[in-house]
This record gives C-alpha cells, structure tokens and sequence, in this order.
C-alpha cells in the first residue's frame, strides 16, 4: 500500500521564509544596517529633477545634527524596471537601468546599470530628500561594484534653492564622489557637501558616465556640524595632473567624448586627454570639478592651467561656473585655442561676495578635435 507524503513540514517551511521576508524588507525603513563613516549635473539635468515629486514623499523639513535613513537605501522594494522612491533618469541613451534581484552587497537588490556598450552621459537613479539640514554638512555614502567601466561610477548630491521672494530655482550645489572605473568589487565612497540655508530641494543621485556595468548598495545619510575645508594660498584642485583615470574629475557634454585614461605624456608634459571625433562647433565637452565650502568668505578665487590641441575644429578655454541662489555666472580666460597649437598657459579670476555656494573649475571643448590638459590649480585669497 503507497503512503502519501507530509506535505505538512514543506508548507511549514514556505510559511516561514515567506514571514522572514515580510519582516526583513519593512526593518530597513527602522535601522540603518551600515555606520556611517564619513556622483555633476548640467542646469538642463537638474531642472529634471525640479517638480519631480517621487512616490512616498512628504514636505521637507529641517533636521539638525546625526543621521538620515535614505528612502529604500538596500533597493530591496520593487520590480526589475522600478525602485520604490528612487526615478531613472538618461533612459534614452541606450542604457538599461533596473533593480538586479542577482546582485547585492547585503539583502536581495541593488540599483544597475548596463550600458550595453554605449557611451552614456549621466545616467542612473535619484531621489529627493524629505528633510533639509539647512547650513550643515551632508555626508552622503554608499557602495559602488563596478565591471569594465570604461568612464566613472559615482554618488552625487544636487541642492537647489532661491533667494527669498525670488522663483526661479538655482542649482546650488553639484558635487560626486571621486569616481570609480575599470573593475572593483564593493567599495564603500563618501562625499560631504555644505547645504546652502537659501536650499530648497536636494537630490540624490547614483549613476555613471561612459560604458559599462556599475552596482550601487546599501546607502547612507549623516549631518554634521559645518567644518572649513578652504584652504587659503594652496591648491585647492584635487588631482591636478589628472592622473590615475583622472580621479576627482567629471565630464558632461557629448556622449561621443572619448577619455584617454592613461598617463600621457607630451613634450614632457603629464597631460590628459579629452578627445571628440565628431560633432560640429555647437558641441559642449566640459571636463570639471567642484570646489565647495564657499559659502560666507570673500576673497578671490584664481585658476590657471596648460592645453594644447590637434585638429580641433571650434575652441577650447579653462572656466569658472559660480553657483548662487541669486543666480549662475560663468568666467572664463581671456584666451582660447584652436586648430593646432602648442602648450598654451591660461588663467582666470573671480571674486567671491560671500554669497557663492560652489564653483566648477573647467576645461571647455566646443566643437570636436583633441584636448590636452595639464598643470591645473585653483589658489583662493581671503579679502583683507
């Protein structure tokens, strides 16, 4: 006589790993699983984000001093194409952009992105904050995985405010961490940004330039006590020969710009290189970095630098963007190259009201051709 089998352990077993997961996804929401220890946009990428309220949002608030749980920080809730609180953004680029199920650093998920070999220009996930810690430090952190990226992986922080009385928004602040390229296992990137008390909106935003496969987990939140980061009479540039795949810079524009991310040397001169093949002389190429903590000193602020260029058909100069909630201005050398010229020196400077929040220091392409770059600093003097 045949004996049926117990099904009873079997269901038992299903019911309980079916209440673990109930349970495990809502404790993200309660407990940050990581200490904290402690990825720019163009005007066009942030405006994106302007007016866009994600689902679960509330009004912000002010917050003072310690941390801040990020919405859906472990991308645990969701489907392959949506993130609960988190929006795509450069999805007509040719990129897929999804929630992977078969790859995290802790839990079930991470937020990806593929590239599927196209050169994209800044694309991945953001949210916006609920809170405003207004005249503080934000620390923002996270791990980044990424596989044959060929461009930069990183977190970013994008603050937006206005003057009172005034409407139109400004972007205030634009900063990433140092990115990260070729192959990398998790590793944990930080960095800490001075929100403006004009601020009305921040965003966070994981993403990459170039092409590639990038990973983002486990994301995390603090506030701190505002620190001096300015140094007075030193270079404030980070990686000014722009070594090691040009660490600490970023670049928007174009997407058919091509990095040289070796160490190139030319007439003896370490250099960088920034190449677009195509396009016509209404291309924009710019590759920059932030400097930040600005905000509330006044003084001047005084960038120079080397370039050379071969067969480029259009111009190329060094700039200063200044970012303020009375509005944008942009600085640039009095002098440009084009075609083919030797190393040239340049130089540019700006005096700061004390009402500056960040500056982008650039190297500017317009058109298509080779950029060399090199020799980079960015000196600020305290007004007497």
């Amino acid at each position: 006589m045949l004996k049926t089998k117990d099904k009873k352990p079997k269901e038992l077993f299903l019911l309980v790993i079916i209440l673990l997961l109930l349970i495990s996804l809502p404790l993200q929401y309660l407990v940050q699983k990581e200490v904290v220890v402690g990825l720019p946009s163009d005007a066009g990428h942030s405006e994106a984000h302007e007016g866009h309220e994600e689902e679960g949002h509330s009004e912000t608030e002010e917050v003072r001093t310690g941390p801040i749980i990020v919405t859906n920080f472990g991308f645990e809730v969701g489907t392959r194409e949506q993130i609960w609180g988190w929006s795509q953004v450069g999805t007509d680029q040719g990129a897929v952009i999804f929630r992977d199920d078969d790859v995290s650093r802790w839990g079930f998920a991470s937020a990806a992105i593929n590239t599927n070999d196209a050169l994209v220009n800044d694309c991945g996930w953001y949210t916006k904050l609920d809170e405003l810690p207004l005249a503080r430090d934000l620390v923002f952190s996270g791990y980044v995985k990424t596989e044959a990226l060929k461009g930069e992986a990183y977190l970013r922080v994008l603050c937006q405010g206005a003057l009172e009385g005034q409407e139109q928004q400004q972007l205030l602040a634009s900063l990433s961490t140092d990115d990260l390229h070729g192959d990398h296992d998790w590793t944990l990137t930080s960095l800490e940004c001075f929100i403006p008390p004009e601020a009305s909106g921040i965003w966070l935003e994981i993403g990459m330039f170039g092409s590639g496969q990038a990973w983002f987990d486990d994301l995390s939140l603090e506030v701190k006590e505002r620190q001096d980061r300015i140094v007075v009479g030193e270079n404030l540039i980070r990686n000014p020969e722009l070594a090691d795949a040009a660490r600490f810079w970023h670049v928007f524009g174009t997407t058919t710009a091509l990095l040289d991310y070796g160490n190139v040397v030319i007439a003896g001169q370490p250099t960088f290189l920034l190449r677009c093949n195509s396009g016509t002389e209404d291309n924009s190429t710019v590759l920059y970095q932030s400097l930040s903590g600005f905000y509330g000193r006044t003084g001047t602020l005084t960038i120079s630098g080397r370039m050379r260029c071969e067969v480029l058909r259009g111009e190329a100069f060094l700039g200063l963007r200044i970012l303020r909630a009375g509005g944008e201005m942009d600085f640039r050398s009095a002098n440009a190259i084009s075609g083919n010229m030797a190393w040239t020196d340049f130089n540019a400077a700006v005096i700061l009201d004390g009402s500056v929040d960040d500056v982008w220091v650039s190297a500017n392409m317009q058109g298509s051709g080779s950029l060399y770059v090199s020799s980079l600093t960015a000196t600020y003097e305290e007004k007497q």
